[in-house]
């Protein structure tokens, strides 16, 4: 009997060499997009978050900053991305929150398509405004602004970003009527608010922490609930005649769906680490941030109630899709 001499190779190759056996997470680079500009809020995390995994599992972590439609174009890039670790996404409040609520299509579904891995930290938002402007307290901006309906202009990073729905709740609550810039990322916002092109903007409360030292910023107020222990001297807006006035957002880190729970496992461990390592958690408290590290089904659940609470502010302040 005759046999293909075909066989006898592969029989001799399966012989000669073991199966390849599956190299350990990580075994190259990961890569992690930042979906907003560099040097904004985002930015600074996503290094912080780089640094953590990089110090922990021994691969370099590329910062890729992908900016665009408000972290949806960073965002959609992720989504169709090979779920096997080596591409992440620092994601916000905005991707998994309020982009869901404000648009009517996304180029990805923010509850399918990604897989939670944890949240980095909590952030409250600085209004500041240009400092040739005479005002010393929220009071102050809204009074001018009931006299000069539309006169006063802010600017976000990003439509349906945090600071676009600080701003239609600061509109909205107060009475009064404000002019929307939208902005790519938070470092265009506040070097045009610098320069007097537009009068306010609310900031991360990472970068504002620095933006503040600037003679040509005031600050007003904050968003949080309570009072930073950074910022202990600036009141919170809803102390300053509009209560109930609050919004925080967050960044953390997800992987695409369908990555393999030993690798997400991974990832998670080696950042929720780094988040507790005393150098990173002084550096984001004296931001202004509050660190947050947690497992991954506490990060997906801190996911869907900012989702319902966005939701909700949306429809009562009537934000609509661009």
């Amino acid at each position: 009997m005759r046999v293909p001499c075909s066989l006898f190779v592969a029989l001799a190759s399966s012989l000669a060499c073991p199966a390849h056996a599956q190299e350990p997470f990580p075994s190259k680079p990961i890569t992690l997009i930042v979906p907003y500009t560099a040097g904004g809020p985002t930015d600074v995390m996503g290094r912080l978050a780089a640094k953590a995994i990089k110090d922990r599992l021994n691969q370099p972590v590329i910062v890729e900053n992908v900016p665009g439609a408000a972290s949806n174009v960073g965002a959609a890039r992720v989504a169709r991305s090979a779920p096997d670790g080596y591409t992440l996404l620092l994601g916000t409040s905005v991707t998994f929150a309020i982009n869901p609520n404000l648009y009517k299509s996304l180029p990805y579904d923010a509850r399918t398509d990604f897989a939670p891995v944890t949240a980095i930290a909590l952030t409250p938002s600085v209004l500041l405004i240009n400092a040739s402007l005479p005002f010393n307290d929220v009071g102050d901006l809204i009074d001018f602004a009931r006299r000069n309906p539309g006169k006063l202009r802010y600017a976000s990073y990003g439509y349906g970003s945090v600071g676009h729905l600080n701003g239609a709740q600061l509109a909205a609550r107060a009475g009064i009527d404000l002019q929307h810039i939208p902005y790519k990322g938070s470092a265009e916002a506040i070097r045009d608010l610098m320069g007097g092109y537009v009068d306010l903007a609310f900031d991360p409360v990472m970068t504002a922490v620095s933006n503040m030292k600037s003679s040509k910023l005031r600050a007003l107020g904050i968003t949080s609930a309570e009072r930073s222990p950074a910022l202990p001297r600036l009141a919170t807006i809803a102390e300053q005649g509009l209560p109930g006035f609050e919004y925080a957002g967050w960044y953390g880190i997800v992987a695409p769906a369908g990555t393999p729970p030993a690798v997400l496992d991974k990832l998670n461990a080696a950042l929720v680490a780094g988040l507790q390592d005393p150098e990173i958690a002084r550096t984001l408290i004296a931001s202004g941030t509050s660190p947050a590290p947690m497992s991954q089904q506490e990060f997906a659940s801190l996911i869907r109630s900012t989702y319902d609470k966005s939701k909700r502010l949306i429809a009562e302040y009537g934000l609509t899709p661009n």
